[in-house]
């Protein structure tokens, strides 16, 4: 957690209606909630930085966004990515708190890219599933 802490500030000034990032959160903690921990791979840290360097294709993915240009970078990466019908999920995509910069970064990547299959998930962390 000591190493987000400069980005608590960071987050809470661009997002003030956030008032924490789950700076408790740790891997050990989201791995002991995984039914199948070895099939799940973590990559702890921001984005683009820690994606992995092979290769691979993925059948699900999951990303806490919140920002234009992570949606941007996220689906550049992940969608060419996943496999035929494998899905993304978006999480932050339609909080109120985000200023509406995911919704602008899925409607640039679909400019650019064409149209992807999405829905909305009416739950309170703002999710979007993409699947190809």
């Amino acid at each position: 957690a000591e190493e987000y802490a400069e980005y608590a500030g960071i987050w809470k000034n661009t997002y003030p209606g956030i008032s924490s990032i789950f700076l408790d959160t740790s891997v050990e903690l989201v791995m002991s909630k995984m039914k199948h921990p070895e099939r799940v791979e973590i990559h702890k840290g921001f984005f683009p930085n820690t994606v992995p360097t092979d290769d691979k294709n993925f059948s699900f993915v999951s990303i806490d966004i919140g920002t234009y240009q992570t949606t941007v970078d996220s689906l550049k990466y992940f969608y060419p990515r996943i496999s035929d019908g494998g899905f993304i999920m978006l999480r932050a995509y339609n909080l109120k708190e985000c200023l509406g910069e995911p919704f602008k970064g899925i409607d640039d990547f679909e400019k650019e890219f064409g149209r992807i299959s999405k829905v909305p998930i009416p739950d309170r962390s703002g999710t979007l599933v993409i699947t190809k």
